[in-house]
Order: structure tokens, then C-alpha cells, then sequence
């Protein structure tokens, strides 16, 4: 019993005791932290500044030519809708060009027609039911052409009359020598058989030689006016020949001379086409209009008469019918650990934290290259987020506007405190393998 007792007051065996509960509180906390190490998953994230903007951003009105102020339709903060005129430019200038090509392109037109109908030989000039002459341009057009075909017709039947008046003279001239020559030839005839009777008669002595030789002298003068008719009758056929072959010639110069021009004046049409729609482009430009459903903000144009420079912004409208969303800039570091789809915590920076319930909304946009700010000198990659409506409609004290700024949290992939621990240890155990190996 003494014995018993004095083991329970021992010092020592008190001291083993402590030691050994120590070294059992020892390993279970040891088990348990290498447990939390290996096997507990620690969520990380990528943090991002960022802005509130609208789906879609803001709309900068411009004018590509520039101009003169003639009328401003809208004021700051004004709603408008698509196709809602903003602005009105001086456009005297761009109208008389587009009525100068206008009317060239309807008269290159008339022209095309005009030259197929002096090409196909037509009575009318058919043409084109585009060419409606209720337009005084085109009237004008269809006026010009038909008088000018009249005078290019009135020139080559001109020509052609004339060429067939010389032919007909011709015609006379022959007919009349070709009478002429009959005669001669029947009175040659009979002067042949005078002289040979003369010559007959001479011999025997019932004729006297004067008589012979006069009528000898009279055979060959008739024999020469024949010669002299044969040699006009073939005069006045070659020119006959040569008036049909000018009035031919004519009308082969006047096709040609037509199918030359059409060739040209299809060229012009293609030209002119291009040209008028370019015109009628810039009048078109001369009025504004809003290109979406929005309101105007930052208006820089307030005085009737002042000049607008090419590619000035005018103002800006932002849309109304599109949702918020959150773009912010995430470093080159994190982008490899993002994708689309994942989650995130939006931090709205303008209000407490503490008293915002959380906002989440998820990546929808990531850009495919860095976009380096030059006035910080770093590069960074743009991402949209889309927000949860439910979560920011659950802070009912909040009121989100654009360019409101904004703290994004990505929610990464979840790792152990050893894949902390470790990966970089790897990342330079790697590295120094690679140096080693060169």
C-alpha cells in the first residue's frame, strides 16, 4: 500500500504521463494537418479591375466627310430610337455633284439606246423603261439624244441623197450616150455599104474617088464619135459604181461609227453607276440618323453653321435595351487559369461591401490577344462578364450606371495546400533541369 502510494507522488512518472498525452495531441494535430494539406481543397481566384459598360458599348457618331452644321435634332440625355435623325450637314455641295453624275448616267443611258437603234437601222429610239421621262432629268436626257439622233440622221441621209443624185446624173448621162451610140452605130452600117458600093462603083468607073473618100471620111468620123460614147457611157458607169459604193460606205461608217460609241457609252454607264450610287451615298450622309435604340450623351456639336472636321465625334448614344455588363482587365499571369463560362464575384467599389449582398456573374468574352496600355506601360487581357440580374436585383438600395467601377474576383480551379507548396518547387526544379540540359 506504501508502495502504491509513492509511485502515485513520483515526480517522474507524473512527467511521463504529460509527455506522453503531449505526444499523442502531437500526432493527431500532425495527422490532422498533413490530412488538411493533402486533401483539403483551397478555392483561389483572379482579380480583375474593371468597369460597369452596356452589352454592346457606346456608339460613336462620326461623319466620314465632315461638313457644315445646318440643323442638331437631339440634346443630351434624349432618347432616340433607330433611324431617328441626329444631325443635318449643309449638303448643296454633295447634291450638285449628285445631280451632275445623275444626269450624265441618264443621258449615257439615252445615248446607249439612241446608237442601238442607229445601229439596228429602227424608225423610234426604244428605250429603257428605267428612263421615265417624268423625271426632268431623264426628260431632258431622252430629249437630247432623240434630237441628236435627228441630226445625225438628217446628216447621213444628207450624204447619201447627194451621192444619189450623182448617181442618177450619171444614170442620164449614160442613157442619153448610149442612145446616141445606136444611132452612130445604125448610121455606121449604112455608111458601110455605101462605101463599098462606092468603092464597086468607082472601079468600073460609074463613081467618081470624091465621092468615095467623102464618104470613107464620113465612116470614120461617125466610128470616132462611137469611140468617144464608149469611152463616156464607161466614164459615167464607174461613176455610178462609185455612188453605190459611197452610199454604201456611209452606212457602214455611220454603224461603225455607232458601234464604237455604244462600246464607250456602256464603259461610262458601268462608271457612272458606281459614281451615282457613291453620290447618292454622300447626300444620304448629309442627314444623321441614330443607328440603335438609346440615349445621346457627351453632344459636342451645339453651333448652327460650325464645321465638322472628318471623323469627328459628334456624340455618343448608349444603348437602353441592352444588358450591363462588367469589363475589366486580367494580367497575362492569370489568363492560362481562365475560360469561358467560369464564375465570378463582382465588387461594385462606388458602395460599402459590407452591406452589398454578393454579386456573381460568369466570364462570356475573353480577347484573343493583350491589349498593352501605353500610359502604364503593361498589358493586359479585356474580359466580359455577364451579370446575375437575380444577385444585383436582391440589393435593391443599388443602382448600377456605365462606368461605374468594378473589382471582379474569378473563381479558379480549387488545389491542396500542397499543390501550393509544391508547384513552385517544381516550376524550379524544371527550370534548373532545362539550364542544365543546355
Amino acid at each position: 500500500m506504501a508502495r502504491h502510494e509513492t509511485e502515485l507522488h513520483n515526480p517522474t512518472n507524473h512527467t511521463h504521463f504529460w509527455i506522453k498525452c503531449g505526444l499523442a495531441l502531437l500526432v493527431i494535430g500532425g495527422g490532422v494537418i498533413v490530412n488538411w494539406i493533402y486533401f483539403a481543397p483551397l478555392s483561389s481566384a483572379a482579380i480583375a479591375q474593371g468597369h460597369i459598360t452596356v452589352e454592346g458599348y457606346r456608339k460613336k457618331i462620326q461623319h466620314l466627310d465632315g461638313g457644315i452644321v445646318e440643323n442638331i435634332y437631339v440634346k443630351d440625355g434624349q432618347l432616340v430610337s433607330v433611324g431617328d435623325p441626329l444631325v443635318t450637314l449643309n449638303s448643296t455641295k454633295a447634291k450638285t455633284r449628285f445631280l451632275q453624275i445623275k444626269s450624265r448616267y441618264y443621258n449615257a443611258l439615252a445615248k446607249y439606246n439612241r446608237l442601238q437603234a442607229e445601229i439596228n437601222e429602227t424608225r423610234e429610239i426604244a428605250f429603257i423603261p428605267s428612263l421615265d421621262q417624268s423625271d426632268a432629268l431623264i426628260a431632258q436626257a431622252v430629249a437630247t439624244q432623240t434630237k441628236l439622233r435627228q441630226i445625225r440622221m438628217e446628216a447621213l441621209n444628207g450624204a447619201i441623197e447627194i451621192a444619189k443624185k450623182q448617181m442618177e446624173q450619171a444614170k442620164q448621162n449614160l442613157n442619153s450616150y448610149v442612145a446616141r451610140s445606136k444611132v452612130d452605130a445604125q448610121a455606121l452600117g449604112l455608111l458601110d455599104e455605101q462605101v463599098d458600093m462606092l468603092a464597086k462603083l468607082s472601079k468600073k468607073g460609074f463613081a467618081s474617088r470624091e465621092q468615095l473618100l467623102f464618104s470613107q471620111r464620113e465612116r470614120l468620123d461617125i466610128q470616132r464619135r462611137i469611140d468617144d460614147y464608149d469611152a463616156v457611157m464607161a466614164r459615167e458607169e464607174l461613176l455610178i459604181a462609185e455612188a453605190k459604193q459611197s452610199i454604201a460606205n456611209l452606212r457602214l461608217e455611220f454603224i461603225k461609227d455607232a458601234s464604237e460609241e455604244l462600246e464607250l457609252a456602256e464603259r461610262d454607264i458601268i462608271e457612272l453607276k458606281e459614281h451615282l450610287s457613291q453620290a447618292e451615298e454622300e447626300l444620304g450622309r448629309s442627314t444623321i440618323a441614330s443607328p440603335i435604340n438609346g440615349k445621346i450623351v457627351e453632344l459636342n456639336i451645339h453651333t448652327l453653321g460650325g464645321i465638322v472636321t472628318s471623323g469627328e465625334v459628334l456624340m455618343e448614344v448608349i444603348p437602353v435595351d441592352s444588358n450591363l455588363i462588367v469589363e475589366a482587365n486580367v494580367t497575362p499571369q492569370d489568363i492560362d487559369a481562365l475560360q469561358l463560362g467560369q464564375m465570378a464575384e463582382v465588387r461594385l467599389t462606388s458602395y460599402n461591401y459590407r452591406r452589398l449582398l454578393p454579386i456573381t456573374g460568369k466570364v462570356v468574352y475573353i480577347s484573343a490577344d493583350s491589349i498593352i496600355d501605353e500610359r502604364k506601360d503593361q498589358s493586359s487581357y479585356t474580359i466580359n462578364i455577364e451579370l446575375d440580374m437575380k444577385t444585383v436585383e436582391k440589393n435593391t438600395h443599388i443602382k448600377l450606371y456605365p462606368g461605374m467601377p468594378a473589382e471582379v474576383l474569378i473563381l479558379l480551379d480549387e488545389r491542396t495546400v500542397l499543390d501550393y507548396l509544391l508547384n513552385p518547387l517544381l516550376i524550379s526544379l524544371n527550370r534548373a533541369f532545362r539550364d542544365s540540359d543546355l
